[in-house]
Formats: structure tokens, C-alpha cells, sequence
């Protein structure tokens, strides 16, 4: 009769820890469904070209694809950003590649072109990755934005620059013209 009881409890017992392991499986995998959903998140270029420098890059045409890529995928959710991530790495070599203004082939430029291209690439060697989660994926796309920013700034600080140079020349022109004047006059008077 002992030995009766010691199987029934025994079985009673293997069936509550069998729904237990069962019941935190579920959880497992709820959670991990939860983690894999597609949520959408829009990002923006938020340092856009003045008139002047867009006129500088209008012929820089692989600028011009990334802006528009960039511009077509801001508002997209993780599935959609691995899979473009190919596309958006060869668009960011192509555009690092082909610097066509001579006054944009400087160290500082061409670091901007590389950190773009970098967090592109980085982006590209996620998509192999199984199990990212979207804020991982978010995280990185934004990179690329705030590089393609930098890069935007980068241009609109140099039409910015070579407008108050412009400025103070004609200014240091207009005082030595004045100035001459101003002394021949002088001379004149004192005769």
C-alpha cells in the first residue's frame, strides 16, 4: 500500500513539474515573439543643403542617390532596413569613391564619407546576424543618419565660410579704398 501511494505521488508530482517546464517554454517563446515584432520608426535628415551647396552637389551624383535613398527610407522598421542594407553599403562605397569637387577631396571630407560608409557596412554585417532586436537594428540606421548629417553640415559650413570670407574681403577693400582717400584728403589739407 506504501509502495501505492509513493507511484501516485511520485506521478502527481512528475505531471506538475512536466505543465511547469511547459508553461515557462510558452513565456520563452511569447517573449521572444514579442521581441521580433516590426515596429515602425522614422528617422530624418535633419541638416539639410542651403541653396549653395546644393548647387555645389547637384552634378555629384552619387550624393544625390544617397540623399534620395536616405530620404525614400526614413520612415521603415527593422526587417525593411537589413534587407536595404546591401544596397545602402554599395550606394555609401559608391558615394566615399567618387568625390568629383576638387575642393571636397580634403581629410575632412573624406573622413565624414568613411564614417558614413563604416556604419553602412556595419549595418550590411548585421542582416547576417539571426536574433537582432529592432532597437539594435535602430540604433545603427541612425548612425547613418547622424554620419550623412555631419556630412550635410560639413557642406553647408564651408558655403557658410566661403560667404564671410567673401564679406570680410570686400570690407578690408572698401576700408583700405576709404582709407587712401581718407589720407589724401589729410595730406592735402596740411599743404
Amino acid at each position: 500500500m506504501n509502495s501505492l501511494k509513493f507511484f501516485i505521488f511520485f506521478i502527481i508530482l512528475l505531471s506538475f513539474s512536466c505543465k511547469k517546464n511547459k508553461t515557462q517554454e510558452n513565456v520563452f517563446q511569447t517573449e521572444k515573439l514579442r521581441d521580433t515584432t516590426l515596429k515602425n520608426y522614422t528617422l530624418k535628415i535633419t541638416e539639410n543643403l542651403k541653396p549653395k551647396a546644393k548647387e555645389q552637389v547637384k552634378n555629384w551624383e552619387e550624393y544625390q542617390k544617397i540623399d534620395e535613398f536616405l530620404r525614400n527610407n526614413q520612415n521603415t522598421n527593422a526587417e525593411e532596413t537589413l534587407f536595404n542594407a546591401e544596397e545602402l553599403a554599395r550606394l555609401t562605397q559608391e558615394l566615399k569613391d567618387s568625390i568629383r569637387i576638387e575642393t571636397f577631396k580634403t581629410p575632412d571630407y573624406k573622413i565624414r564619407l568613411n564614417v558614413i560608409n563604416n556604419e553602412a557596412l556595419r549595418l550590411k554585417d548585421m542582416s547576417t546576424i539571426p536574433n537582432l532586436s529592432s532597437n539594435e537594428v535602430l540604433t545603427e540606421y541612425q548612425k547613418v543618419f547622424e554620419a550623412f548629417n555631419a556630412l550635410n553640415s560639413k557642406l553647408n559650413n564651408k558655403v557658410s565660410k566661403e560667404k564671410i570670407n567673401k564679406e570680410l574681403k570686400d570690407f578690408i577693400e572698401t576700408v583700405a579704398t576709404d582709407s587712401v582717400v581718407m589720407d589724401t584728403v589729410k595730406y592735402e589739407e596740411f599743404k
